[in-house]
Order: structure tokens, then C-alpha cells, then sequence
């Protein structure tokens, strides 16, 4: 993957690419790289005398130089969202001298097309850290907890020999009872981090600071309901989704875009982004 990442990276200092590439660009750079841009359905006469035709039938594109003179072809009926991603494909096997100059027709193997797969994808979507918000916000509400619960341990041991007048909560109204709302809040906290705590996580258990101060009879129900929704919306990478043979986008499998197409596969999200697909803009 580092041999590919260093290409793209190289490819985008010559040709002066400022964030991902527009059709134009992608054209561009197949012209000043040598190469002249045709479709299998103008070029049927050529495609039999370079001995392409049954490629042109396999391959959405195809890339071959015969003496001074370098071509690369594609299925001009393709869709334009699938265009972009093809062109890049056929970037990377010239990028990458996957084009046997001795015998004038590219390595057709998995591992070249796998690698200019990967090439297209780096150069078209490039890789962003992810961060799950749920993971994110267990570490941040432990590490408030701890702080709040450190205060008032420390505060308890300070006033401990103080003789203390016990204390009476009203539950109603809730709004009246002012000299309490720092506990309320820190009570509320822990209820939120006990829920969450509930489903794996990658951040260790912590033991909570036990709290002398008397809750009220009757708590607020919605806000650990409101927590497990939350988490459970966000971790839910299970839907299966279908891939095409050339395409480079997940679709649901109702998508307009997968009427009469063959050869399709079948994926959890999790697995299909795993793999360098994208998205369908049609139906997500």
C-alpha cells in the first residue's frame, strides 16, 4: 500500500492536483501521459487490429501501446458515475508500468488489478480518519466523572469532622431546590456513563466514585433510553449492501442502478468500505 500511496502522491506533484480530480483532469492526464482516449463502440476496426476484442468484451477499459502510438479504450456506455473511477484504474496501470512495452498490452492479473483498483480508489477518495462518536464521548463523560468525583471526595474529607445537618430533598418542585444542582448534574452523569458502559467498548471499566448524596425518589427515565439509541444507530454496520464488478460504489439492493447487472456481490457496509468502496449517491 505504501508503493501505491507514494504513486498517487507523486502523480498529483506532476500534474499539479489540488484535491481530488474532476473528468477533465482524469483526461488530461491520460493525454499528456501519451496515451489517446477512444471508446470500444468508435473503435471496433482498431480494437481487431491491436487483437482487443475480446478484452473490450471483459473489461470496462483497456490500455496497450503498439510502436510510437499508445491507446486507451473504455466502454463509452458506462455510467457516468463509474467513468471517473474507471479512467483513474487505467491511470494507475500506466502510472504504475503495469504496460508490457515488449509485447505492448498491460499485466491482466489480480494483483495489477487489485493495485490499480487501489490506485483509483487513493487518488479519487482520499482515506480520512474516522472516529466513532460514541467511543469518543465514554472516555470524555469517565474522565469529567472522575474529575467532579475527585472535588467533592476531597471537599467530604475537608468537612468531614464538621458536624453536618441532614439534608431533605422536595421531590417536587424540582426547581427549587438550588443548593443541590451541582449533585443533580453529576448524578445525571453517571446514570449516561452506566448505559453506555453497558454495550463493549474499547475504553477500560472505571469505578465510579461512590456518591453520599441522596438521589430523589422519582429519576428522569428518557435519558438513558435516549443514550442506548444513540449508540446503537451508530454502530450499526450490518446492512447488507451489493457491489458491482467494475464499480467502485455500494448500493442498496433496491438501487435503480443495479437493473440488469451481473456478476454482483454481496457485503456488510463495514466490509464494502473495508474494501475501498464508496457509497451510492443514488440511494444513501
Amino acid at each position: 500500500m505504501k508503493k501505491i500511496d507514494l504513486s498517487v502522491k507523486q502523480l498529483k506533484e506532476e500534474f499539479k492536483l489540488k484535491g481530488v480530480p474532476g473528468l477533465r483532469d482524469i483526461k488530461n492526464i491520460i493525454s499528456k501521459m501519451g496515451y489517446t482516449l477512444l471508446t470500444y463502440e468508435s473503435s471496433e476496426d482498431l480494437l481487431k487490429e491491436l487483437k482487443l476484442t475480446e478484452q473490450a468484451k471483459h473489461y470496462p477499459s483497456v490500455s496497450c501501446t503498439k510502436g510510437k502510438k499508445s491507446y486507451t479504450f473504455y466502454r463509452g456506455a458506462v455510467h457516468s458515475d463509474d467513468l471517473p473511477f474507471i479512467l483513474c484504474h487505467e491511470i494507475g496501470h500506466i502510472y504504475m508500468n503495469h504496460i508490457n512495452y515488449t509485447s505492448g498490452y498491460r499485466d491482466t492479473s489480480d494483483h495489477k488489478e487489485e493495485e490499480a483498483n487501489v490506485f483509483a480508489t487513493r487518488l479519487l477518495y482520499p482515506q480520512t480518519q474516522k472516529s466513532s462518536k460514541a467511543s469518543a464521548l465514554l472516555p470524555l463523560l469517565l474522565l469529567f466523572t472522575f474529575t467532579i468525583g475527585y472535588l467533592l471526595n476531597t471537599n467530604a474529607v475537608n468537612t468531614d469532622s464538621i458536624p453536618q445537618e441532614p439534608t431533605t430533598y422536595a421531590v417536587e418542585p424540582l426547581a427549587e431546590i438550588k443548593t443541590n444542582e451541582d449533585a443533580d448534574f453529576l448524578n445525571e452523569l453517571i446514570i449516561k456513563v452506566e448505559t453506555a458502559s453497558e454495550k463493549p467498548s474499547a475504553s477500560p471499566k472505571a469505578e465510579i466514585p461512590s456518591q453520599s448524596t441522596q438521589m430523589p425518589e422519582e429519576q428522569p427515565a428518557s435519558q438513558p433510553t435516549i443514550v442506548r439509541e444513540v449508540t446503537a444507530d451508530i454502530l450499526d454496520t450490518t446492512e447488507q449492501v451489493v457491489v458491482t464488478r467494475t464499480g467502485r460504489k455500494y448500493h442498496k439492493p433496491t438501487c435503480s442502478y443495479l437493473k440488469n447487472k451481473t456478476g454482483t456481490t454481496t457485503y456488510t457496509i463495514t466490509e464494502a468500505e473495508s474494501n475501498y468502496y464508496a457509497p451510492c449517491s443514488r440511494c444513501f
